[in-house]
């Protein structure tokens, strides 16, 4: 989390969009900016070491495991970004709609599943329901969140390899609706990799957002600054316990 604050925030200095792909290890929750930590289960997760954290973005609340997840930065005012939160996720999930159709799926819009989904969020993220969140085979597929701050735009997400149930439902205290959601590997009825999902969330990002990249590592005098946020910010119970604890 403290990379990709660092990465929206340096977009103000360098103006170039960024796409990180990465993994959680070992597992953790991130809670959305606005939601309350009671909804988490506190003491299994301290049992299990399953880290918990808040993002600097809303929505629901996610159990990173099994998954890539993925970020993007990009220039707010760019005039074909719609200045509409709904527009600017249109915009960006399209190259997620592309990775799943190269691996061979059928994604829809959830306002275009072309069946009544219930609305709204939930404390975990995968069983609520929005216009521009992806369904496959009707159920819904990872999980997108957003921040806009001084010109830039970040969204980050969820695509999850595969779902324990058990484990979203030890970590949550609400109920939780295991029918409204899938994985990769459950939809597409096959083992797909980290490799391959990477390769295709890459080639599709360069495709359909029109860009082409290179890869670049974090250098050592941001890791400094990155460390700092880490510690200063998103380690601490300030931060995690409280809704909208300040910060970008």
């Amino acid at each position: 989390m403290a990379v990709d604050e660092h990465l929206l925030v340096q977009h103000g200095h360098t103006g170039f969009p960024v796409l990180r792909l990465y993994g959680w290890s070992p597992s953790a929750i991130t809670l959305g900016r606005y939601q309350a930590i009671e909804c988490i289960n506190r003491d299994a997760c301290r049992i299990d070491g399953v880290g918990l954290v808040r993002r600097i973005t809303g929505g629901g609340a996610i159990l990173h495991d099994n998954e890539l997840t993925y970020s993007v930065v990009w220039p707010a005012d760019n005039p074909e970004m719609p200045e509409s939160t709904a527009g600017s996720f249109k915009k960006i999930n399209a190259f997620i709609l592309e990775t799943y159709r190269s691996l061979g799926l059928k994604p829809v819009y959830a306002r275009d599943a072309g069946r009544d989904i219930p609305p709204g969020r939930t404390d975990f993220c995968f069983s609520g329901n929005e216009d521009f969140d992806i369904l496959i085979e009707g159920k819904k597929i990872g999980g997108n969140a957003q921040r806009r701050v001084r010109g830039a735009l970040l969204q980050h997400g969820s695509i999850p390899l595969s779902v324990d149930t058990d484990r979203v439902k030890r970590y949550f205290r609400d109920p939780v609706d295991t029918g409204n959601f899938t994985s990769l590997g459950e939809a597409s009825g096959r083992e797909i990799g980290i490799d391959e999902l990477s390769r295709a969330v890459m080639d599709a990002f360069r495709n359909v957002m029109g860009v082409d990249y290179y890869a670049q590592e974090i250098e050592d005098s941001e890791e400094d600054i990155i460390r700092a946020l880490a510690l200063n910010k998103y380690s601490s119970g300030q931060w995690t316990e409280n809704v909208m604890a300040g910060g970008v």
